[in-house]
Parts: structure tokens; sequence; C-alpha cells
């Protein structure tokens, strides 16, 4: 069993101005055998609080637990927990076996349990055949996995990754996750993985942290994170092209736009860039959807499988600047640039947001209240 509770975690770094609180109050807990995903942009405290789990840094304040008990100031070699790294930490004059077994042998592990747990690990890593190798002899791809089996052999069920396929190419990338996600799920392992790439952090994890600016800015499994972001910050994050962020001021000239709940007070409009639809200028918008604005193209991308459409809202007078409405759209639309267009999208694909604070405005809630 390997559960992770974190309590009011703070942490901050002295600085000529004063103390700099990068950690502001974390409140999660990781269930056993969960895979979460802290992901975040650089200097979001990702990083950090990964390291106070470990550790390796000690909170300004708050608490971990980890199986039920307090570790917060315990030693991280104490922690019952392994750690795997973004420059794969390998001893460059030991080979694959020795690197793997380093661990194990300088905490006086027999030899039979060292030989069972390299044997189990080499075959499930796909290792066998470069046992007797030295880093040096090793792809990128092929050097993360001793470090995963160096990770695995300790034999703890609880597993910290900082980043540690950012230094890998796309290809081998997309290959890696496919397999710790495989070997997360055969073994149960509880995994606590800090990202910025948000493919890595939707395709592998149960559950995703989104971080910014030292908070919480919403924990939840990559679907909802997607589907419906609680702030305007995921959803500028999550998704390529991300969420359409539009601010709507009660002024505004699209104000049309605008539930009645926020007339008075404006309100900021997230839609989806396949949930946009393109139509002529001046063709009526069908009955089903919400006509938003006229437009021009500004930039027309073709994907392989999407065509990305990058529009300027017709009043702004500096495109460069202005209001802009991306549309995902299939391959085959033949859409030029500067064609003036119109802008729809289905209602249930509309989200409002606080101008205040960019939190999620649940429009039933208000409805009912």
């Amino acid at each position: 069993m390997s559960t992770v509770q974190l309590r009011g975690m703070r942490k901050s770094f002295p600085s000529r101005s004063g103390e700099v609180e990068v950690l502001k109050g974390i409140d999660v807990t990781v269930e056993d055998g969960e895979f979460l995903a802290i992901l975040g942009p650089s200097g979001c405290g990702k990083s950090t609080l990964l390291r106070l789990i470990s550790g390796l840094e000690l909170a300004t304040g708050g608490s971990v637990s980890i199986d039920g008990t307090d570790v917060t100031g315990t030693a991280p070699e104490k922690r019952q927990l392994a750690m795997v790294f973004q420059n794969y930490a390998l001893f460059p004059h030991l080979n694959v076996q020795e690197n793997i077994l380093f661990g194990l042998k300088s905490r006086g592990a027999d030899k039979q349990l060292r030989s069972e747990r390299l044997t189990e690990a080499a075959g499930l890593l796909g290792l066998d055949e470069l046992l007797e190798r030295k880093p040096s002899e090793l792809s990128g791809g092929q050097r993360q996995r001793v470090a995963l089996g160096r990770a695995l052999v300790s034999g703890q069920r609880l597993v910290l990754m900082d980043e540690p396929l950012s230094n890998l190419d796309a290809k081998l990338r997309a290959e890696m996750r496919v397999e710790l996600k495989r070997i997360q799920r055969r073994i149960g392992l509880t995994i606590i993985y800090v990202t910025h790439d948000q493919v890595e952090a939707m395709t592998m994890a149960d559950r995703v942290l989104m971080m910014s600016e030292g908070r919480v800015e919403q924990l939840a499994a990559p679907e909802e994170i997607y589907s419906t972001p609680a702030t305007t910050t995921v959803g500028r994050f999550i998704g390529s092209p991300p969420m359409n962020i539009v601010d709507i001021p009660a002024d505004s000239d699209l104000a049309y736009l605008l539930p009645g709940e926020f007339r008075d007070t404006g309100a900021t409009l997230g839609v989806r860039p396949e949930s946009v639809e393109l139509h002529s200028a001046g063709q009526p918008v069908p009955g089903h959807r919400v006509y938003l604005a006229e437009a021009t193209v500004l930039v027309n991308e073709l994907l392989g499988a999407d065509r990305i459409i990058s529009t300027t809202l017709a009043d702004d007078a500096a495109p460069t600047t202005g209001r802009r409405i991306t549309a995902r759209l299939e391959p085959g639309r033949k859409i030029a640039v500067e064609e003036p267009v119109s802008l729809s999208a289905s209602p249930a694909d509309l989200h409002w947001y606080s101008r205040n604070d960019g939190t999620r405005m649940n429009l039933a809630a208000l409805q009912a209240a």
C-alpha cells in the first residue's frame, strides 16, 4: 500500500527582497496504485512539490504523510519511496546490471534477493540483452529504462518521477509513455509524475494536478480537465490549440452573447477550437448553433488530420493585438487567408468564467439560486 497525503504544503525561499513563497498551500491525497501527474508551466512549483514529498527539500509549512505516517521531517532514505530523475543519474563507469543493483547493494541486500529482483526488472523492461553494457553504449530510451529498473528493484511501491522523458525525442517519448503506463498497471505502483508536457499528463495519468504560480488550479481526471476546465488558466494550458478565451465586458460589442445572469457584470467566454464552425460571411447560422461573431481569417495551417484556422474578430482595428478565435476543422476545408467568415458554436460548448479571478461559472447553479 502506498498512499500520499499533502496538507497545507507551503515552501518559501529567501531572496534579496524577502521571502518568496513558491508553494501556497497544497492539499492533495494520492491513492494507492494511482498515477498522478503534476502539470504546469515552468516555475509553477511542481518540481519543488515533488522534492518536498521526497524529502530533498523541507517544507516551510504543512505536512506530508505516506501510508498514514507523517514523514514531514524524515530523511529521504527513510521515506520508503524511489525516484527517477530527468538526467537518469546513471554511473558512467558501471554497467547496466551494476547501475540497477547499486541501491540494493549499498543497503546490504543479500545476493539472492538482488538476483531475483534484477531478473524480474530486466525481463519487465526488456533489458536482458543489455546488462553488460555501459551507459555510453545505450540509447536515450534504454538509459531511461535502466533508471526505471533501479527504482523497481528497490521494492518501493511509491515512485516519484521528475520529467523523466523530457530528454527523449518525440518517437521515444511516445514509446516510453506506453511502456511506463503498462508497467505501472502491471505492478500496481503509485506514481507521482512531474511534467510540463500536457500529452504525457493526459495520456498516462489517472488524475492530473494542474498548478500555476504555486497553487492548485484543478485536480481531476484528464477527461474532466479537458472538457470542464475549472479556470481560464487551465483552459489556456490544456489543448492544442488551447481553448479560445474571450473577455466580454457588459458594454462590449459581444455583450449579446452574455447569458442573462452576466448582463450587468460581463464574463469571460471559453470555447474549444473543435467546437467552432466557420460559415461564409452573411450566411445564416443553423438554428441549433449560437452565432459568435464576424471575423477575418489570419492563418490557415494544414496539420495532417486537422486544419487550424486562426481568425481575428472583425471589429478589431489591429489584428496582431486584437481578439482571436481559433477553429479546428477537417483537412479538406477550403478557406482563404483574409476571407471574411462568420463564427458559430453549439450552446453546450460555451464555457463561462468570472472576469475577476477566471474561475468557472456554473450557469445551472446560478439559475437554480
